[in-house]
């Protein structure tokens, strides 16, 4: 096993999850689609993943992201990993959706931690009558905060934890069980 798909396996990513691994240029995509319309979604972008790159804020470096012009507010990651029970998890990245689906809930990245309005009610109808539950990261500045307005609960990733993907899986395990708790 070569560092690339060592450091895969030590984010979470698995086997069954919905990637496009390029192992010659060590690089992840990750197909992003719309909130159901009309009880269909399309694939509408992709998130790439370059191990090797410094993380950039401006789309470039480790993480670049394309969505089609008019689907903006509606990209998401991890339709395919929601099953109709239990709360459904929002988080802001990828990665972090992957820690939470490996731990058996149901989980979607928004890839934001503003959601617009059409992005709240695409959520809203998605989830129907489950609770919506923001796993907020746990950040400085406290910007992941406002994931909180996506969701009928929110809790912060607890410390010494930045975001959900940092929490070792038998942590986050019991967190998210703990959590599911008291939102049911």
């Amino acid at each position: 096993m070569n560092n690339f798909t060592e450091h895969l396996k030590m984010r979470g990513l698995k086997p069954n999850h919905r990637v496009w691994i390029d192992h010659l240029q060590e690089v992840v995509t990750f197909p992003l689609w719309s909130f159901p319309l009309l009880g269909k979604s399309r694939l509408i972008g992709y998130q790439r993943y370059n191990w090797q790159e410094v993380k950039i804020r401006n789309n470039c470096g480790k993480y670049y992201t394309w969505l089609t012009d008019d689907s903006k507010d509606r990209g998401c990651y991890g339709l395919d990993n929601c099953y109709g029970h239990g709360p459904l998890f929002v988080v802001e990245g990828i990665w972090d959706s992957l820690r939470v689906v490996n731990c058996y809930f149901d989980c979607l990245a928004l890839l934001t931690c503003s959601p617009c309005k059409n992005m709240r009610a695409h959520l809203r109808q998605l989830a129907g009558k489950r609770p919506i539950v923001a796993l907020c990261d746990n950040d400085e500045n406290k910007s992941g905060l406002r994931l909180k307005s996506a969701a009928d609960y929110f809790f912060v990733v607890p410390d010494p934890y930045k975001d959900v993907n940092e929490i070792p899986h038998d942590v986050c395990f019991n967190w998210l069980t703990e959590v599911r708790k008291m939102v049911q």
